[in-house]
């Protein structure tokens, strides 16, 4: 008999926060240990993937100079899209997950496929979730309501809507009844709810530390080196992995939601618990252990690859940058003077086009590093073929 199966067994007497435990630790086992559950987790963990990863890079190549409210209109975009194409992904895994819980074999394609049968009630129902999260962001960023109590609705709303994907794939093809069916259930099942989550984001969170510790690298190298794309690497990397954990812990969640639904509807196969093993304490605080020393060391080994690759070059060490139009990189050299009423007091290090602008790096001397408060590098012609970079009251990034 599977293991999971044991997690579902009704122990009399039981309190309700253990047995949310036990059922979250189930529907980890169940994705696991079935091979079309994985290959479903597996294309939702792409989907988050793709989209943060691909956000991340339009919203590098559009640069610093890009308005907040564009990057916001970017972000709802994914937020929308995500939430429409993850609603079918999940309604596919619940399908196939309920079959496995049945023990009834169900192809990953004919899951989708009855997902697909649905994909009316689906799409109005990921519409529906995607906007109202996006109606609380936007309340949030546009300060219409205070950013805690938009977090606060924002939790609210999840666990409210928490089982409405298992309503819908075993109940009724309406988003208002399995909207209703949700709430029921959430009365019902509120403790164990809490727990699972609880042990499912727990989980969660100690795996993004590994895609912390990426992205970190990344940031650190792109404020030592100051170049551009500097760091990309590491923070696409880390990005890609914390959206692959936010999709496998979706994935998990969506099982358990499934698990916790039919449970509330005493809809489980009927199976004898087994006897209480005294050591599973011990092997789970053996596990922690291990995992948080290994991120340790992990933490240790890269920061000790990535210390001294390059030297430092932040604003500390009087090290500046700046972009132009890309019409200026045929007047910027690396080592031109950077000037400032007629004396130079720095110099350009390096630069580095690409299709739509150049950045510059340029450094100054300590006695001049006050100037940046009150004036900006701008590109002088003082005499013919002969270019400097003048510091001066001139709009940043003009042409003199």
């Amino acid at each position: 008999m599977a293991k999971w199966r044991q997690q579902l067994a009704t122990r009399p007497g039981e309190a309700s926060l253990r047995r949310g435990w036990r059922i979250s630790r189930a529907s980890w086992r169940v994705l696991r240990g079935d091979t079309g559950l994985r290959t479903l987790a597996l294309l939702l963990a792409a989907l988050a993937a793709a989209i943060t990863v691909g956000s991340s890079l339009l919203a590098f190549e559009l640069g610093p100079g890009t308005r907040r409210g564009d990057l916001w209109v970017l972000q709802i975009a994914d937020v929308v899209v995500y939430s429409v194409l993850a609603t079918y992904l999940l309604a596919g895994l619940a399908e196939r997950a309920d079959a496995a819980v049945d023990g009834d074999p169900l192809e990953p394609a004919d899951a989708l496929l009855d997902a697909w049968d649905r994909r009316g009630t689906l799409l109005a129902w990921g519409l529906l979730y995607g906007g109202v999260v996006c109606v609380l962001q936007t309340a949030a960023f546009s300060g219409a309501v205070p950013v805690l109590a938009a977090t606060l609705a924002n939790i609210v709303w999840g666990l409210v809507s928490f089982f409405a994907i298992p309503a819908l794939i075993l109940d009724t093809d309406q988003v208002g009844p399995a909207l209703a069916a949700s709430v029921r259930v959430l009365r019902r099942r509120w403790q164990e709810l809490l727990a699972g989550i609880f042990r499912i984001g727990l989980a969660a969170g100690l795996l993004s530390i590994f895609a912390g510790i990426l992205i970190s690298i990344g940031i650190d190298q792109a404020d030592r080196t100051l170049e551009r794309g500097a760091g990309l690497g590491w923070m696409i990397a880390g990005y890609g992995l914390g959206a692959a954990i936010v999709g496998v812990a979706t994935a998990t969640s969506l099982v358990f939601a499934l698990l916790l639904y039919r449970d509330a509807q005493d809809d489980l196969p009927e199976v004898e618990p087994e006897p209480a093993d005294p050591m599973r304490l011990r092997r789970a605080i053996a596990v922690a252990t291990a995992i948080a020393f290994g991120v340790l060391v992990l933490a240790g080994v890269v920061g000790a690859f990535t210390a001294d690759q390059r030297p430092s070059r932040s604003s500390a060490d009087g090290y500046y940058c700046i972009v132009y139009d890309r019409s200026a990189s045929r007047a910027v050299e690396d080592g031109m003077p950077v000037r400032f009423r007629g004396h130079t007091v720095g110099h350009v290090v390096e630069h580095d086009v690409d299709e739509s602008s150049v950045l510059v790096v340029y450094w100054l001397e300590p006695g001049a590093r006050h100037l940046l408060a009150e004036t900006d590098p701008v590109i002088y012609n003082p005499q013919p073929g002969r270019y400097v970079i003048r510091l001066t009251q001139t709009a940043r990034g003009e042409l003199s």
